[in-house]
């Protein structure tokens, strides 16, 4: 299964990791910026995405 992170505001996938990989880390777009939320956000965001594909028995 793929799952893309894309930032909402310019569409890259390439988010800066400064604060390291705690769930209060901060992650921002290395191109324009734009804050993405906090690893604990991106780790929901992710589960959840994983959870309705599962439900709907799309594993692309």
């Amino acid at each position: 299964m793929k799952i893309e992170l894309n930032c909402a505001s310019c569409g890259d996938n390439n988010f800066n990791l400064d604060h390291g990989v705690a769930d209060h880390a901060t992650i921002h777009c290395n191109r324009c910026g734009h804050r993405i939320g906090t690893m604990a956000e991106l780790k929901e965001r992710v589960a959840a995405e994983v959870l309705s594909r599962i439900h709907k028995n799309d594993f692309s």
